[in-house]
């Protein structure tokens, strides 16, 4: 299968770019990480493929609407 087959097909089923569906897949494995691991936002964002931990904040507030650091207050506070 050629990539950009891939990429069509990752489209038709999903409604994402194949780079938008990495990114939420990494996310969503980011929150994991936070979770049960006890990672902070740095090892997180390594853990999950982001280079930049700046870039992985911005991601992680636009897909869920608050920072790491906010998930990780809520989590300690339960």
């Amino acid at each position: 299968m050629t990539t950009s087959t891939l990429y069509r097909k990752i489209k038709g089923l999903t409604g994402l770019s194949a780079n938008e569906f990495i990114r939420k897949y990494r996310l969503q494995k980011s929150l994991k990480y936070m979770k049960d691991e006890g990672y902070n936002i740095s090892e997180t964002a390594y853990a999950c493929g982001f280079s930049d931990s700046g870039y992985f904040r911005n991601c992680f507030k636009q897909e869920f609407g608050i920072t790491p650091s906010e998930y990780l207050k809520q989590l300690h506070q339960k």
